[in-house]
């Protein structure tokens, strides 16, 4: 049985209806971790990458990088209409949370086990006047929707979970007054969320605190919070993707074929002992003879005019570079064009990015297939598979709009940790390294992260750093697409 506690409620022609974006409850009732269903397949820098994955723009007033949702089908613009409370009522719970009267958070008898989940609705930049969704709303209703699903799935195991939704409104304000004035917060057994690396930090030192762990669904910083063994980050660090980088290119090729490109700015040089790094350990030992050659480039000119990357081509083996460059497509666009044109007399290159070079917008995609792009990426789905033609179809039948990437996100995340939590019980972050699993856009895969410099036996029993995710998809754009070639 699923109760839901809804304040306000909503009424307009589109299926979003349901995702009341206001703060809601739900409980539903597993008594064993079951298999997938047929529906789910199988810095040590300060730098803060924020969300990795989608198209993006930097918001003006934050400075933080903003998802800007690109779906398959046109989105219908959405109106809300309100209606009168007595002629309908809002939906409410019979059974208000009370906290465990053991004070911990812990359900005597292995539930029922709560999560809290911590989303930007930014409800408050809804006007009843308009009646239209704020844009950056978006996120968190795919990802919710994605939940809801998850939650359906839940029920049908016999889970016996209990969900409570907050809406952070995408301020740390709001987010420190959820946590510190809702009672459902401090009897967690895990919190997922939020959003935007600034909130994540405020809850991950919140959780730290509390004992209670967290799953950080999108930020992959390394520093939301040192020393933190409640901390779970679902989206790979920077590390993550140079390790993944290094190790596909270095179980097929040597050192010696390596160049590491690179604008001559201060924080894209920093990223290039990820690289470096990963390869001694990928060697096993710090030899300064296999270090990949750094190709920084000096050159401030549009079309990089003044560019000789003959220098860098090998005339007997095929030549890797690995460019590094987040975000800017003009230096990754100028660079591309220069290495097709100075590739003519040497042998084959390689061409290794990031997975922002996914949604440039600029850039020929024939220079991708002439270069043999590869990228690594934490997100993947094959439209052509049936499972995930189901899995839209099913979402476009529920809630009239075709899913984005954050809704199988929220899916696959809710499902995975659903089902763990359920397993396991409160105990279930020390679990959690042991058992991977497999949602329908990646792969769950989450090692123990330690700091390296501590050496005594009592130390390394309380050394942990975080959790993470350490899987990521090698793609590769071949025949004018990108598809997996590590799976």
């Amino acid at each position: 049985m699923i109760s839901v506690r809804n304040r306000l409620r909503l009424s307009n022609g589109n299926k979003w209806i349901w995702l009341g974006l206001f703060l809601i409850s739900f409980t539903i009732s597993c008594d064993l971790f079951k298999k997938l269903p047929d529906t789910d397949p199988i810095s040590d820098t300060d730098e803060d990458l924020n969300d990795i994955q989608g198209p993006k723009q930097i918001d003006p007033e934050t400075g933080e990088f903003e998802v800007v949702t690109n779906l398959s089908e046109d989105m219908d613009t959405i109106k809300w209409t309100m209606n009168s409370p007595d002629k309908f009522p809002p939906i409410t719970s019979d059974t208000p949370y009370q906290p465990s009267e053991n004070g911990d958070g812990v359900v005597a008898g292995g539930g029922p086990y709560r999560i809290s989940m911590l989303l930007p609705f930014f409800t408050d930049r809804f006007y009843s006047a308009s009646g239209e969704i704020y844009e950056n709303s978006d996120w968190a209703l795919q990802f919710y929707g994605g939940t809801k699903m998850a939650i359906s799935q839940l029920e049908k195991d016999g889970c016996n979970l209990q969900f409570y939704i907050y809406d952070t409104k995408g301020t740390e304000t709001t987010t420190n007054q959820i946590l510190n004035s809702q009672p459902a917060i401090n009897g967690s057994h895990m919190i997922i969320g939020p959003y935007l690396s600034s909130n994540a930090r405020v809850v991950a030192n919140f959780a730290r605190q509390n004992k209670i762990p967290v799953v950080v669904p999108y930020s992959p910083s390394s520093n939301l919070s040192p020393h933190n063994p409640y901390l779970v980050q679902a989206n790979p660090t920077f590390k993550s993707h140079a390790d993944a980088l290094v190790k596909h290119i270095r179980s097929n090729y040597t050192s010696e074929q390596v160049v590491l490109v690179v604008p001559n700015k201060p924080d894209e040089i920093q990223r290039l002992m990820y690289f470096q790094e990963a390869n001694y350990e990928f060697m096993g030992s710090v030899d300064s003879t296999a270090r990949f050659q750094e190709f920084i480039v000096t050159d401030e000119s549009v079309d990089l005019s003044k560019t000789n990357i003959g220098p860098y081509l090998r005339a007997d083996k095929k030549t890797i570079f690995i460019i590094p460059t987040w975000d800017n497509e003009s230096f990754v666009y100028s660079f591309l064009r220069k290495l097709k044109i100075a590739q003519a007399g040497f042998s084959e290159v390689e061409v290794y990015g990031m997975p922002n070079w996914m949604t440039f917008e600029q850039i020929d995609y024939a220079l991708y297939e002439d270069l043999n792009l590869h990228v690594s990426s934490f997100f993947y789905v094959d439209d052509y598979d049936p499972v995930i033609k189901k899995f839209k179809l099913d979402y476009f039948n529920t809630y009239g709009i075709a899913p984005s990437e954050e809704a199988y996100v929220g899916y696959g995340l809710t499902l995975y940790f659903g089902r763990l939590l359920n397993k396991f019980g409160k105990d279930w972050i020390n679990h959690l390294d042991g058992f991977p699993g497999e949602s329908l856009y990646t792969k769950y895969q989450f090692q123990k992260i330690t700091d390296p410099d501590v050496s005594s036996d009592m130390e390394l029993l309380n050394n942990v750093e975080r959790y993470e995710n350490r899987f990521l998809h090698i793609l590769k754009f071949e025949d004018y697409h990108f598809q997996p070639i590590n799976e």
